[in-house]
């Protein structure tokens, strides 16, 4: 607009100048505000409790093994994945499956799997039991062997959820073992206790699920 007399000196609107609310959102335009410009806890901090913040995945087709296994003294690390919590009160919810088979020098007892936050066993048995004795072995979750030397895969779920109580992060080992009391043997990830028999040889994958649950 016209003025009379000296023109003023020109002076930088600042946010300052702005009232809040005073820009209505008609007046910002829809490509304005980025995804970038948006933080994420704008954003999971409105979810509901209970609701899945990420999700990390580690999959397993490679066949491995580990000679002179016996349990208790070389429990093999099947499957490993990081995950950071946004906010300490997060829960993680570990989910998935080991297929496991061996080679003894004496038929097999049991396979089972191991869960660890680091170095920190999780998710095991109640060894205060009466039903526990001595000669049983701890662990998250088993299965029967099935009576043979060479054994067929075997397929070993797990199933937990974990209380990190942090922000920074969190490395979940899975571990794998078969077990014979006295006899050694050799473990095997992904595939069965023989390669050359049809009814043992049979090729399989491992998997593992992290999912942050919001508290």
């Amino acid at each position: 607009m016209g003025f009379i007399g000296v023109q003023p000196t020109s002076i930088p609107l600042t946010s300052s100048d702005i009232t809040d609310g005073i820009i209505s959102t008609a007046k910002i335009a829809d490509n304005a505000v980025t995804s970038a410009k948006i933080p994420a806890s704008a954003i999971t901090g409105n979810f509901p409790t209970g609701s899945v913040l990420q999700t990390i995945t580690a999959h397993s087709n490679a066949h491995t093994e580990s000679a002179s296994h016996k349990f208790g003294v070389n429990e093999i690390v099947c499957l490993t994945a990081n995950i950071t919590p946004s906010a300490t009160n997060s829960k993680i919810l570990i989910m998935g499956f080991l297929q496991v088979s061996t080679s003894m020098s004496g038929t097999v007892e049991h396979y089972g799997t191991k869960l660890f936050n680091g170095s920190t066993e999780i998710g095991k048995g109640d060894t205060t039991q009466s039903s526990f004795g001595s000669s049983n072995t701890e662990m998250h979750s088993s299965t029967r062997g099935d009576g043979s030397t060479y054994a067929g895969s075997n397929c070993i779920p797990f199933h937990f959820t974990d209380s990190p109580t942090t922000t920074s992060q969190v490395t979940y080992n899975i571990k794998g073992y078969a077990s014979k009391s006295t006899d050694t043997g050799t473990f095997y990830l992904n595939r069965g206790g023989y390669n050359y028999n049809s009814l043992e040889g049979q090729t399989a994958t491992s998997n593992l699920t992290l999912m942050e649950i919001k508290g």
